[in-house]
């Protein structure tokens, strides 16, 4: 039989990755939630060249990749394509993470609790 088990925050890094939304704050509520459920855990934003980065808090890990040329553009609605995207800041998120369990995050997303942190041992 498994028994669950909690993992301490201390344990986890957290990547958010994505753009610094200024507008709401979005970024602010994004960090601000990882602090609030994963008060021990180290937090990396990864984001692009050329971002504004006033909005992260100076004990956040920053690393900024450059930006990928856009293969595809929706003809409809004008949506670029952000596999790309998403897979170089993330993996650049990723390199910087020092805790043997990580936790991936887009910069427009909100945690409600810690719950994530159980795990079958």
């Amino acid at each position: 039989m498994h028994k669950l088990k909690k993992i301490d925050s201390s344990k986890i890094s957290i990547v958010i990755q994505g753009p610094v939304f200024s507008r709401e704050g979005h970024v602010n509520f994004t960090i601000q939630s990882a602090k609030k459920f994963f008060p021990k855990s180290e937090i990396i934003f990864s984001t692009w060249l050329g971002e504004d980065l006033d909005f992260i808090p100076k004990d956040i890990k920053v690393v900024l990749s450059e930006s990928p040329p856009v293969f595809f553009k929706d003809p409809l609605s004008g949506v670029e394509d952000n596999l790309h995207r998403q897979v170089i800041s993330t993996h650049a998120g990723l390199k910087l993470a020092t805790n043997p369990y990580i936790l991936k995050l887009r910069s427009d997303l909100i945690l409600s609790n810690n719950h994530m942190s159980i795990i079958n041992d």
